[in-house]
């Protein structure tokens, strides 16, 4: 499909979504290591552009675990993903063990939970969901199917038990002995607790903006 449209409107590869998001960026982010292929070759220059947050095509590909398309796009463009994007948000490969922004959704969720209940006036400390993915729970707005929800807690609560092991990439990598990612921490052994000092930068990063609330409040 992406082959079609290229041919009959050759001007789509370069045209940005109200978001700034090319064709690239969205298959990239959404792990279409096919349509990937495809938008790269007919445009290759996109590999280095930045969407409206900053980020490039394999930036969205590590931050979401598509490795198939990191790999791609890394040996074909020679690209690889940065530690930081301009705006200083720090870039790390996802980790389902570790899922980034969990705790931070779970405090905002305690935090909203409570005060539309009155429990932040009580004085009383705020109560955080039973699991810690940070996702709507039954009966809360949002909330998914039932099933989809319990398999979503299995896989989270199997990934946090694994975490000691290995990082998703590296997991990746020894499935794919032969693919670019595995030559180069052959070539680079120090990768993977580089990559695991990047979520814990990236976990920090989330954290600043709301130490700095709490402290504005404290002062206030």
């Amino acid at each position: 499909m992406c082959e079609r449209l290229h041919e009959v409107h050759p001007q789509g590869v370069r045209t940005r979504s109200d978001l700034g998001s090319l064709p690239l960026h969205l298959a990239a982010h959404n792990g279409q290591r096919d349509a990937v292929g495809v938008l790269w070759a007919a445009y290759p220059e996109a590999a280095v552009l930045e969407d409206g947050w900053g980020l490039t095509p394999i930036e969205l590909a590590w931050c979401k675990g598509h490795w198939e398309v990191v790999d791609l796009l890394e040996s074909q463009s020679g690209v690889a993903p940065r530690l930081a994007t301009a705006a200083g948000e720090v870039v790390a490969p996802y980790d389902p063990s570790t899922p980034q922004e969990a705790d931070l959704l779970r405090q905002q969720h305690a935090a909203d939970v409570n005060s539309a209940n009155g429990h932040n006036k009580s004085g009383a400390p705020p109560q955080p969901p039973a699991d810690a993915s940070g996702l709507p729970r039954p009966g809360e707005v949002a909330f998914m199917l039932e099933e989809e929800y319990a398999a979503q807690q299995a896989r989270w609560q199997t990934a946090a038990a694994n975490r000691p092991q290995k990082l998703a990439v590296e997991a990746w990598i020894a499935r794919n002995p032969h693919s670019f990612l595995a030559k180069k921490v052959a070539a680079e052994p120090t990768l993977p607790q580089e990559w695991r000092r990047q979520i814990a930068r990236h976990l920090e990063w989330l954290e600043a903006p709301r130490q700095r609330d709490a402290a504005g409040a404290v002062r206030a």
